[in-house]
Formats: C-alpha cells, sequence, structure tokens
C-alpha cells in the first residue's frame, strides 16, 4: 500500500522509481485494513493497485481521479482537479494517445449515479455527462479504452445487469450523441464464447484498428477483435503469469507495440515486460 509510481523506460529497458515507498505501521500499512489513503510525505497512497489511472495526453500528466502525476519530473503535479456532483469515478479511459481524459462507471461499483466523467479542461473540472448511466454491470478488474477513429468509448467486459454471466460483453459510448450501445461480438468459426475479462487487459491500437484482450489466467490466450466488423478471433498464446488477475496492456503509439506487464502471485514482484508488434 505504498505511494510509489514506477516507470518503464522502453529504451532503455529500465524501471524507475520515484522515490522509495513509503509503508507506514498498522493501521495505515495493510491494503484491506482499515487505513484507506492514509496521508503520506509525498502523497496519499493507493487503495489498490487497480486500474484507476491513466496518462492524459493533452495535460502531459497521469491522472488518478483529481489527483496528477508529471512523468517528466517524476514527481505529483498540483493540478487543480475537481469532481462536481455525487457519484464515483469508476476506471479512467485508456485514451491511447488521444486528447481528452473520461472516467467510466459501471453499476458494479459503490456511489451512484454511474455514467461517464470527462475532465474539462479549461476549468479543471469533472462533470458527469447528462444521460451517461451506463445500461450494463461489471467487476472491478474491466477497464475502458478510447476508440480515436469513431469517437468513441470502449467498455469491454460488462455483463448484463443482475445476471450472472461471464464479463465478456462489449459497449460503446459515442462522444457526440452522448449514447450507449450495446455492440454484437461476432465470433470467428472456432470460438464458441468471448472470453472473460478479469485482469484489466483490453488495449485499443488506432493503427490497426482493432481492441486487444488479455482476460487473465495462468493460461490464457491473445485475443484481437477487429473494430470494423466486430470480429473476434484468437490470435494465439498469450504470456502465462502465475496470477490470474496480475497482468493487464497497454498500446503505445509512439511504438506501434501492444505492452503487456505480467507480476507475481497477488501483485508480488519482479515485473516481467511483454511486448508484441503487429506489424506495420
Amino acid at each position: 500500500m505504498g505511494n510509489e509510481v514506477s516507470q518503464y523506460d522502453i529504451k532503455g529497458n529500465l524501471w524507475l522509481e520515484s522515490w522509495s515507498p513509503e509503508m507506514p505501521p498498522w493501521p495505515f500499512g495493510s491494503p484491506d485494513g482499515d487505513g484507506w489513503n492514509p496521508p503520506f510525505y509525498n502523497r496519499k497512497g493507493a487503495s489498490h493497485g487497480y486500474h484507476g489511472y491513466a496518462y492524459s495526453n493533452e495535460l502531459g500528466k497521469i491522472l488518478f481521479g483529481t489527483q496528477a502525476y508529471d512523468p517528466d519530473r517524476m514527481r505529483w503535479n498540483d493540478l487543480n482537479i475537481n469532481k462536481t456532483g455525487p457519484g464515483t469515478l469508476g476506471r479512467a479511459v485508456d485514451m491511447s494517445g488521444a486528447n481528452g481524459s473520461y472516467f467510466v462507471s459501471p453499476k458494479h461499483w459503490y456511489g451512484g449515479p454511474f455514467g461517464v466523467w470527462r475532465l474539462e479542461k479549461a476549468t479543471g473540472e469533472l462533470v458527469r455527462l447528462p444521460h451517461s448511466d451506463t445500461p450494463f454491470s461489471s467487476n472491478d478488474r474491466a477497464k475502458p479504452v478510447f476508440d480515436s477513429k469513431r469517437n468513441r468509448i470502449l467498455f469491454y467486459g460488462a455483463q448484463d445487469e443482475g445476471a450472472k454471466t461471464p464479463t465478456n460483453l462489449l459497449f460503446s459510448f459515442d462522444v457526440s450523441s452522448g449514447t450507449w450501445a450495446k455492440q454484437p461480438i461476432n465470433l470467428a468459426p472456432s470460438i464458441s464464447e468471448a472470453p472473460a475479462s478479469m485482469a484489466w487487459g483490453v488495449a485499443y491500437s488506432p493503427k490497426q484498428d482493432v481492441l486487444m484482450i488479455l482476460p487473465g489466467g495462468q493460461k490464457q490466450s491473445t485475443w484481437l477483435l477487429d473494430c470494423a466488423t466486430n470480429t473476434l478471433r484468437r490470435l494465439g498464446l498469450g504470456p502465462s503469469t502465475q496470477d490470474h488477475d496480475t497482468n493487464g496492456v497497454v498500446y503505445s503509439a509512439a511504438h506501434n507495440l501492444f505492452i503487456a506487464l505480467e507480476t507475481g502471485t497477488y501483485g508480488t514482484g519482479p515485473v516481467t515486460v511483454h511486448v508484441l508488434p503487429l506489424g506495420k
């Protein structure tokens, strides 16, 4: 339950750490205790290492809710960001290099109303968009991403509200019209069911116009969803993991690479980096 921010330099193949983690004694040293987000010297600690943050291209900062981290200076940045109105922010949208900063809270979260939040850069306000209520539920290991070709947010890992079904549905939020739509998934002939998202393993490549899905699991596969046809196919094996919920994937537009991280059981290190190019 530390508050350090580690950065991976893909050119140098180096991990960089801003400062040594600050781990105070009980009751603030247990991630499952009653000391959530205690006041640390550098900044408040994280409640868990879940995907509650994303890089903002227009700000040049990483947003952890209303807090901002400057990756160039490797220090917290005191931007004046405020959330307006009730409701929880949920998960930050991985923007894949596109401008804009959004958060999505599906109905798994506590503290409604649920929906889509957008950062208004001019005012520094995080505002919930009108009529953006999420028409689905999910688990806390799903991850929204941005489809810059169609100006929409994609949420893979949804499930029908109240249904005990796999978290393998796809919904999209059209930013222009402000509406959610359930997207059909066309399964390739050899696929009987879309995989359930269990490990934040979703990333979008605007260059290939595909959604990569690493669902999690010690023997997971790598899946590609063609966003032009909504066709899902199995690309091949995925990186093996020691634990079912300790991996994630992002897309780097600068390198045209999908980058997946693998940690040990219950988030222990060391962290292994996997990269996958998909061609030109």
